[in-house]
């Protein structure tokens, strides 16, 4: 069984091991999420052109990751808003 780490573990394991080789550029960010039995990333960046080598560095660690690490369930959360006549 491979462990489990959240959404946000994940971008940052891979934003920092991205940023230690290749720098990482103003504006550009790393989106985790899931996808039936595992889980899926996209990179975002304002300048494509500039970054096509970190968004190939990226998609290589989170295809590393994947095969290694389970997305983290997220707990929904629904309601418990309280309405007026509730407080006090």
């Amino acid at each position: 069984m491979k462990p489990l780490k959240t959404a946000t573990e994940i971008r940052d394991a891979i934003k920092n091991e991205a940023a230690g080789i290749l720098g990482w550029p103003p504006g550009a960010d790393v989106m985790i999420w899931p996808d039936g039995k595992t889980w899926k990333v996209t990179f975002l960046t304002v300048d494509p052109e500039r970054d096509e080598q970190l968004k190939f560095r990226v998609e290589g660690l989170a295809q590393f990751m994947r095969d290694r690490i389970d997305l983290a369930p997220t707990p929904i959360i629904t309601g418990g808003y309280a309405n007026s006549s509730d407080m006090a």
